[in-house]
């Protein structure tokens, strides 16, 4: 199960114990359509990555947080490697996501 976060203390920990690891975060809203759809994805795509960390974070739950990582549309997905932002994606294309996530582990960019 992806892990959910409460709020911006608990994310910066995640985000520190992670060490070289990449971190995916999923910013969505429960009463998002899209955002239901590709939750659902979302757990498919982390059983791809075993070695990638998956956080989800509720918009409307942890409002600081969305507007310190600028999130106007959701899902959003934040990619974190050394507690560094590395790269993002907003939508719904689970294979879009899946490849940014490769080319990430890969160090591309």
């Amino acid at each position: 199960m992806v892990t959910p976060v409460k709020g911006k203390e608990e994310l910066e920990s995640h985000l520190r114990s992670a060490g070289k690891k990449l971190v995916v975060v999923e910013f969505y809203a429960s009463w998002c359509h899209t955002c239901q759809k590709m939750g659902q994805k979302f757990e498919e795509v982390k059983n791809e990555f075993p070695d990638v960390i998956f956080l989800k974070v509720d918009v409307d739950e942890n409002v600081e947080l969305s507007q310190e990582y600028e999130i106007t549309n959701m899902p959003t997905y934040i990619l974190f490697k050394r507690n560094e932002v590395v790269g993002s994606f907003t939508g719904n294309k689970v294979e879009t996501l899946s490849k940014l996530i490769t080319q990430k582990l890969l160090g591309q960019n």
